[in-house]
């Protein structure tokens, strides 16, 4: 037990408290491992050469972070200062990993319902994603001992359960569920896109048309993560508050299972990216790592395989369509474009 302090959930069975910690470590050091490897990934493919997958690099760097926050978390008996800090860090990265995949949502999106690139949102997106969540860690400050021990570890304190759910569980969710909506709402238009498409057959347009299935195939599951990281979370939290902190050791054990997953889980989506995937062998990436130190590149650094898949275009293009000859009928572009 650390510092020689107490197990304040389970009194009588400290080793309870024991086995809950040595998860939380395990778990949040796996978490951590998978984005180092995420981000090794993207250094050696260069991927981050292209706007999408650099969300992807942010999402990723955000979760390296959290992890890490995690894995600091211990036993403390106080509000120490070092508890603070890790409450902090937590509350911070938290909401910043949940930015970046609202923003890679709402770029999947832009591109394709409104059919516009979304570069120039890139400095919005680190404004949002850096700068709010510095809001939502700063307030529980105002607040006499807003940072304290909450369980096996530091998080706002018990005594504000109102603030816990304000500033996490309750935008949490709304943020999953909107992002499901939005995925819904998605592969509806684009399946009504090409029911709707007449014309010739062009090669080209049907490359575009698989292309942008494969995106959204792929990204719609980084909100799934977010739904599985914080059922477990928030049901134990529910329960906490309603019976006076008063805990139930199986709630405990998954709450620490799953909250620190995010970097794992978003490791496995980003992997199995039917293009990183294809070039996830021992060949490629040796390959690759030589060519980051050599002089001529011998090997051609990632590239998705259209324009529709990087949301790239010529610059000074933000208002192109992202494939003009992928349209719906009349019929169709007369419906509004949002639900």
């Amino acid at each position: 037990m650390a510092n020689g302090t107490s197990c304040e959930p389970f009194p009588n069975d400290p080793n309870r408290c024991t086995v809950i910690l040595a998860i939380r470590h395990s778990m949040a050091a796996i978490s951590m491992a998978s984005s180092v490897f995420c981000l090794f990934v993207i250094w050696a493919l260069r991927k981050y050469e292209h706007f999408s997958q650099r969300l992807i690099l942010w999402l990723t760097v955000a979760a390296f972070f959290d992890s890490i926050a995690y894995v600091l978390g211990d036993l403390q008996g106080s509000a120490t200062p070092y508890c603070t800090f890790q409450a902090f860090m937590l509350q911070y990265f938290d909401w910043a990993s949940l930015l970046w995949v609202c923003c890679i949502s709402f770029n999947l999106y832009w591109n394709v319902i409104r059919q516009r690139t979304s570069n120039h949102f890139e400095y919005i997106y680190h404004g949002i994603c850096w700068l709010f969540p510095l809001l939502m860690a700063s307030i529980p400050f105002a607040k006499t001992n807003g940072y304290r021990p909450a369980g096996l570890w530091c998080w706002i304190s018990s005594d504000y359960v109102t603030m816990r759910f304000l500033l996490w569980y309750i935008p949490v969710w709304i943020a999953a569920i909107g992002l499901l909506a939005t995925y819904i709402y998605i592969i509806y238009k684009l399946k009504k896109q090409v029911a709707a498409y007449q014309g010739t057959y062009n090669p080209e347009t049907e490359r575009n048309k698989e292309l942008l299935k494969e995106d959204i195939s792929g990204l719609k599951y980084y909100p799934l993560v977010y739904l599985v990281i914080s059922l477990f979370p928030t049901i134990n939290r529910v329960q906490n508050a309603l019976n006076g902190e008063r805990y139930m050791y199986g709630l405990l054990v998954l709450h620490t299972l799953f909250s620190p997953l995010q970097g794992f889980l978003n490791a496995i989506v980003f992997t199995f990216d039917k293009d990183t995937k294809s070039r996830l062998t021992v060949h490629q990436l040796w390959a690759s790592i030589r060519s980051r130190f050599s002089k001529t590149h011998s090997v051609k650094p990632y590239e998705p395989e259209d324009s529709l898949r990087s949301g790239l275009l010529p610059a000074g293009n933000e208002n192109t369509p992202l494939h003009s000859d992928f349209t719906p009928s009349s019929a169709d572009e007369a419906s509004p474009g949002r639900p």
